[in-house]
């Protein structure tokens, strides 16, 4: 007989991603924080490419955008915030099916000094 060990996972997620509920609802992952270099008081700001307009993309701001509630509760951190209006838009403009509630957070792109994300959805 050979004794072969089961792993499995933490059910952590290390890639980066940033959920969504129909009440718009956004959640940031750790590995997403960790990406974007995001810190408590950050703001998160949806940008979309106007030549492009499915090609979405995130930064970070201190003052602008979206304030992003960091909650903890003993060794976990949840980082979210609430916009029904934003997801509605994000809905028409990249047909989001029902079944789908996960952007994939890309590398990072620097323009003119700005980092920036790109989102994917994770459509499987």
């Amino acid at each position: 007989m050979k004794l072969v060990k089961i792993e499995v996972g933490t059910g952590n997620n290390t890639r980066p991603m940033l959920t969504f509920s129909q009440r718009g609802i956004f959640t940031l992952n750790a590995a997403m924080a960790d990406l974007i270099k995001f810190k408590k008081g950050d703001h998160l700001i949806f940008l979309k490419d106007e030549e492009k307009p499915k090609n979405w993309f995130i930064t970070l701001s201190k003052n602008e955008g979206f304030p992003i509630q960091v909650l903890k509760s003993g060794k976990y951190t949840t980082r979210k915030f609430q916009r029904k209006t934003l997801f509605e838009v994000m809905r028409k403009t990249l047909t989001i099916p029902d079944s789908c509630n996960t952007f994939l957070i890309g590398s990072e792109i620097i323009i003119e000094g700005i980092s920036y994300y790109p989102l994917t959805l994770n459509r499987s």
